[in-house]
């Protein structure tokens, strides 16, 4: 049996309305630390298992809601979701530049779906001015792998491509394939 897991919000408001599902379940104020902003942590009696299900949270500062979350529980993968990590930064067409691109399994919701694809393969693939470094098939680790993209010498569209290496062998799973288009300059 898998043990209830708190549920911990980091704000700077003064106090936090918990909601599950549109019922409410508490409104209480940050935790007893001594730090300028600390976090609140609400018992976990309320949700347990599989279902999905919605978490919304409400900041208040001064009586009024300042702020409003949700966070959904996962839900069965659909889809491959591809990104590239840039810091703030073009890939250059320098022959040595490098951008690590992250798969993540999303539901419906586009929540990660950790645990649900971390037994099948991703066949990563690549057209345009670059190359993978390293293996080209990943397993995800709680719902995410990813691969490094090395560009050449030459500018222009890297088109990254993730996909289900046997999807035959998994019929049951319907999940899309993720692209990436990557301009290098």
């Amino acid at each position: 049996m898998i043990p209830f897991i708190d549920i911990t919000i980091f704000s700077n408001c003064d106090k936090i309305r918990l909601y599950h599902n549109y019922r409410f379940i508490e409104e209480r104020e940050p935790d007893k630390i001594k730090i300028k902003h600390p976090p609140f942590t609400f018992k976990n009696n309320f949700y347990f298992g599989r279902e999905r299900s919605e978490i919304r949270a409400e900041g208040i500062i001064d009586g009024k809601v300042v702020a409003s979350d949700k966070r959904y529980s996962p839900g069965v993968p659909v889809k491959l979701h591809l990104e590239g990590d840039y810091m703030g930064l073009d890939l250059q067409a320098d022959g040595s530049d490098l951008l690590f691109v992250r798969c993540i399994v999303h539901d419906d919701k586009n929540s990660i779906t950790p645990l649900t694809l971390d037994n099948h393969d991703i066949l990563f693939s690549i057209e345009g001015p670059g190359k993978i470094i390293g293996d080209n098939i990943k397993r995800p680790e709680l719902g995410q792998t990813g691969i490094l993209i090395q560009s050449t010498n030459q500018p222009g569209n890297i088109y990254v491509k993730a996909e289900l290496l046997h999807p035959q062998k998994y019929e049951k799973i319907a999940v899309k394939s993720g692209s990436l288009e990557i301009t290098t300059y």
